[in-house]
């Protein structure tokens, strides 16, 4: 069934390359060629010698139309050419085949309908007139002058036979074009229905992008510019002379200045991470990422704000294993984590970040003794909501991080999941698939 449908295709023209109606044309033309080959012997058995060459020369132009139109995209031309050779072919099957008497008129009307429905919608009124012009002509000469239209039948059931034959062919070639049409308007239906339902869907993330637009901006409006505002204020003091800072005054504000500048670091790489891949589906181009190495990255700048809580951060990932993603956003999601830990961990406490195999891959958690969540907390730590939440140490937090670290995950086709209980901590884990070229054996080595 594919074969033979591309087979017409191959004959029709294909509905990417051709519009409906010169497909139309090709397949009127193809069908007329099919009868008009039957036509001419018939006409030469029976002696309608005329009949039989009018056909033959109309056959050798529709083929000829064909080309032109199917293969050398000339459509106007062929149009032409079809319905020129058409209308004089009929027009001497009327004369010399019985007139009204013979099949000719239904011919006629046949022929009407195709070129009608082939034919530019600028034409139509045209062919219109023609049709009527030649019908007009073709009975004016049989009423005026019948010894034009000879009586060609022998008898009653040759009549009979000559007009049956023309049914029949009419209603294959009303059925074979109609079936076209029906079907080119089922597919145009069909396509213009998935695409209402693609608008549908694009419109409705559009407004959820453009929600979660508008919630961000309100959100940096008001993290960025409070830590610079108090950036700018520290500057001050330090810079004006008749301040008068002793050393130690001078090392606790350069530390809240280096607390300042990393926190707005975070959320500048937050912003950027995820304005960069908010409207892809999922992040290409992952590579094998060594998780120890990373880590350690990550606790090169992340434990100086640990020991500034004199919080003990244990760094328990396998050396061996590597997980599939994008290293620069896995450092953007490990980063948010552990420092989303140590904001929400008492002076005292711990951190751990372990790594180990599972079926599905390799999980890494970031695990502290905090404050933990309730389950009103849990609920809504994904989502853009106003609203801060603050740490042991009053840090302020919003909540981006982790929905930025979530969207991130999910789009190098991995898993972010947390567990927490109020007074015991929280527990973030990290689902990452496995390279293609490890096996789960060689990971968790």
């Amino acid at each position: 069934m594919a074969e033979l449908k591309q087979k017409w295709n191959d004959w029709v023209g294909h509905p990417e390359e051709f519009s409906l109606k010169r497909r139309v044309h090709h397949l009127a033309s193809l069908l007329s060629i099919v009868v008009i080959a039957i036509i001419v012997p018939v006409n030469f058995a029976q002696g309608l010698f005329e009949v039989g060459y009018a056909w033959s020369v109309a056959f050798v132009v529709v083929i000829v139309s064909f080309l032109l139109s199917r293969y050398r995209d000339q459509y106007v031309i062929s149009f032409f050419l079809y319905v020129v050779a058409g209308y004089a072919a009929m027009a001497a099957n009327y004369l010399w085949n019985a007139g009204l008497d013979g099949p000719t008129v239904l011919m006629i009307f046949l022929f009407f309908s195709l070129t009608i429905m082939m034919s530019p919608q600028r034409w139509t009124a045209y062919l219109l007139v023609i049709q009527i012009v030649v019908l007009a002509l073709l009975m004016a000469v049989e009423f005026f002058y019948p010894h034009f239209v000879p009586e060609t039948y022998l008898s009653r059931e040759h009549r009979f036979l000559d007009v049956a034959f023309t049914v029949t062919v009419a209603l294959a070639l009303t059925y074979a074009t109609l079936r076209l049409v029906i079907t080119a308007y089922t597919r145009e239906r069909r396509r213009v229905a998935t695409l209402g339902s693609n608008l549908l869907s694009k419109n409705k993330e559009l407004s959820e992008l453009n929600a979660q637009k508008d919630r961000l901006i309100s959100i940096l409006s008001h993290d960025l510019r409070s830590p610079l505002t108090s950036i700018k204020g520290f500057l001050s003091i330090v810079n004006d002379p008749a301040a008068r800072i002793s050393d130690d005054e001078r090392i606790q504000i350069e530390q809240q200045l280096l607390r300042m500048v990393d926190g707005t670091v975070d959320i500048v790489d937050n912003l950027l991470a995820w304005s960069k891949h908010a409207q892809q589906s999922r992040i290409e181009h992952l590579t094998a990422v060594n998780l120890s190495d990373l880590v350690c990255t990550v606790l090169a700048t992340a434990q100086i704000m640990a020991h500034q809580k004199q919080i003990v951060i244990n760094n328990e990932c396998h050396e061996g294993h590597v997980a599939l993603g994008d290293a620069s956003l896995l450092t953007i999601v490990i980063r948010n984590l552990v420092g989303n830990a140590i904001k929400f961990t008492e002076p005292g406490g711990a951190i751990h970040i372990r790594s180990k195999h599972v079926p599905k891959g390799i999980e890494i958690s970031v695990t502290d003794t905090g404050i933990g969540m309730n389950q009103s907390q849990l609920d809504a730590l994904f989502q853009f909501k106003p609203g801060y939440s603050f740490g042991t140490g009053h840090e302020r937090g919003t909540g981006m991080g982790l929905i930025v670290c979530k969207e991130l995950v999910e789009k190098m086709d991995g898993e972010l999941s947390v567990v927490s209980q109020v007074g015991k901590g929280s527990a973030f884990t990290l689902l990452l698939p496995l390279p293609e070229k490890l096996t789960p054996t060689e990971a968790s080595t």
